[in-house]
């Protein structure tokens, strides 16, 4: 993994806002000057299926669309953590809800990966009231421990993207998921 290539699986129950996660994390790349690809795959479930949206960032040409091995994958939900974490890449990073319990498994322990949990829904209902911002929260979080993008990348792919009755609480999301997630790198370094 190196700064201008990331492989991203965004993972969760449906309704979790994992596509337009990814559709953000997309167009705030895009903005940045990065090649971008962005894919989903849900289940036939509208709410509490398993979704998996992924995105490919890079400075060159991108030559395979789908991502076979992400080098950073977040995991809202178990069900996500169980189908998914066997397939990060060596040296990658984990990002993980707090709230899921799981059970390193011995493979996955080699890949020697970074790891970190945050209450990400938790801490989008008590700091703002609602989980409906939990995507971008998380989204934050990523940017907070990565710093793969810039923060104006962001507030210009939020500014685009949400109408202005529910801007402000995605913009209040994010700083609070980018201070959530630069807290957590500051205890892992």
């Amino acid at each position: 993994m190196t700064e201008n290539k990331w492989h991203i699986r965004l993972s969760g129950s449906g309704g979790q806002g994992l596509v337009k996660a990814s559709i953000l994390l997309a167009e705030a790349a895009v903005e940045d000057g990065f090649n971008v690809t962005q894919s989903q795959v849900y289940g036939p479930e509208p709410r509490g299926g398993l979704v998996k949206a992924e995105i490919n960032i890079a400075k060159n040409r991108i030559l395979y669309t789908r991502v076979a091995q992400p080098n950073l994958l977040l995991c809202l939900c178990a069900k996500a953590y169980k189908e998914y974490a066997k397939e990060l890449a060596p040296g990658g990073i984990l990002i993980m809800d707090s709230e899921i319990g799981y059970l390193m498994d011995d493979e996955l322990k080699q890949k020697k990966f970074l790891f970190y949990q945050a209450p990400i829904i938790q801490l989008a209902w008590k700091k703002l009231n609602s989980d409906l911002p939990t995507n971008v929260l998380a989204l934050g979080i990523i940017n907070g421990i990565t710093g793969m993008l810039s923060n104006a990348s962001f507030m210009e792919a939020l500014n685009q993207s949400f109408h202005k009755d529910i801007l402000q609480i995605n913009i209040e999301a994010y700083h609070l998921g980018l201070e959530t997630g630069r807290k957590l790198e500051d205890k892992l370094a």
